[in-house]
């Protein structure tokens, strides 16, 4: 009896032994900081993928925990650290960026910047490269338009480029100052339309020409996109026959959408 006992004791010791650094592979720990601020994100990783349970996200400045959140449930894209630290507006001390993620094909982010205790949501879907693109000093979210239009699979997709400035404690939509940024992505459209109308892809001529023609009222050009988005219909390139979306109703959702998003009046 007391050599299945120790039988046992030991198989529980081995057991536990091995299960300890399983759960330490799991623990993952994000941190980043600058200047007298510092932040943390700890989370177990799940297996199989990108997914993690039980996160934890702190803040601290100068040694005083000043935000402790629970986050139940959430992932990491490949390449992307979650949490940044910068100074995002020149004053005063540096901003936390949060990066949460909830799952969801093209989806579900929710992205956070933190002044202190105070944090604000971000507006923009996926995220942003964040570089100093004006040299001032101060970066800026170089990105995307968030609330865009989509024809046909997800892989046509194409959206205008935004870039966004933090400052006062608000996000501010500045793209019209970065025009040199707004004609390189205009002309990445077009190529975009160009190469759909070889394949013969109405869906992704009018996806591309859609964010081409975005772009060019950002640029304050929009007469002239509208005159190219114009030859191809006229052209017959925006027919697309496996679409129950008619040229002439993926026209009026087009310009309703530039007047939704302020391209257009």
């Amino acid at each position: 009896m007391k050599a299945v006992l120790s039988l046992v004791v030991v198989g529980m010791l081995i057991a536990g032994a091995t299960a300890q650094p399983a759960a330490a592979a799991r623990l993952k720990v994000h941190r980043a900081s600058e200047g007298a601020v510092r932040a943390e994100l700890r989370y177990h990783k799940l297996p199989g993928g990108h997914y993690w349970e039980r996160g934890r996200f702190r803040i601290w400045n100068r040694g005083r925990l000043v935000v402790k959140r629970r986050i139940a449930f959430g992932a990491v894209t490949f390449g992307h650290r979650p949490i940044a630290v910068r100074q995002l507006d020149g004053t005063g001390k540096p901003e936390v960026l949060l990066d949460e993620f909830s799952g969801g094909n093209g989806c579900c982010w929710t992205h956070w910047i933190y002044s202190g205790k105070r944090r604000i949501r971000a507006p923009w879907l996926g995220p942003p490269a964040i570089r100093d693109g004006d040299g001032d000093g101060k970066p800026e979210f170089h990105g995307t338009e968030p609330s865009w239009l989509l024809w046909g699979s997800r892989s046509e997709g194409r959206s205008p480029v935004k870039v966004w400035t933090y400052s006062a404690r608000a996000v501010n939509d500045v793209t019209r100052s970065f025009p040199a940024e707004v004609e390189a992505d205009q002309a990445e459209h077009y190529a975009a339309y160009q190469s759909a109308v070889a394949e013969g892809s109405g869906s992704g001529a009018r996806n591309a020409l859609a964010s081409y023609v975005a772009d060019g009222y950002t640029l304050g050009k929009g007469d002239e996109a509208m005159a190219v988005l114009q030859t191809a219909v006229d052209a017959g390139e925006l027919e697309d026959p496996v679409s129950d979306i008619s040229t002439a109703e993926y026209l009026d959702t087009l310009n309703r959408k530039l007047r939704e998003r302020g391209y257009s009046t």
